[in-house]
């Protein structure tokens, strides 16, 4: 989509750029033409679509532009922060007790504690736009953007243990690790 390796990017500017690429690679406009173009006018469409799902979401971006300038092990992937995992295994052990018991405390409870989840990925949410303005001002090869690799990658875990965990709580159902 021709944009600059950045975590940062104006989604109006994106969506712009994404519906012009559009007209030009829909595989309706090349109707009448040869199975070949037909079928890389499709090919086209499809990556297109697929970039701009990417880069719109900035936790899928983020995810797609470390992996790009910063891979790392999967090791390096799982470690959770101690008191996260003890909050996301507490309420979890709610939601398997509620689902036993359909306690109406415990499910009120476990509201509550749903807007504490919500909250504290808003919060994750709010320090990535930090990191991302951060990075985009970074060299690529400075010493600091490894350093603020790791922070954005340790949220970014964190975003999605929340998720996962609003998903349990919301169905009743288990963590997705």
């Amino acid at each position: 989509m021709e944009f600059p390796r950045k975590m940062g990017l104006d989604p109006a500017l994106l969506e712009k750029r994404f519906y012009e690429l559009s007209r030009e690679y829909h595989p309706d406009l090349v109707q009448g033409k040869s199975d070949k173009e037909k079928l890389l006018a499709q090919g086209k469409s499809a990556l297109l679509n697929k970039a701009y799902q990417t880069l719109k979401d900035p936790v899928e971006r983020a995810e797609h532009l470390l992996s790009l300038e910063s891979p790392t092990s999967q090791k390096e992937r799982t470690q959770i922060d101690p008191s996260l995992a003890a909050e996301i295994f507490e309420i979890q052990e709610k939601v398997e007790e509620e689902k036993r018991a359909k306690d109406p405390a415990l499910k009120t409870e476990l509201l509550e504690a749903r807007r504490s989840v919500e909250g504290k990925i808003q919060a994750r949410n709010a320090a990535l736009e930090g990191y991302f303005k951060e990075w985009d001002l970074l060299r690529k090869d400075s010493p600091e953007k490894q350093t603020l690799a790791k922070t954005i990658r340790k949220t970014l875990d964190e975003i999605t243990y929340l998720k996962n965990l609003i998903q349990s709580i919301d169905t009743g159902g288990r963590v997705r690790h």
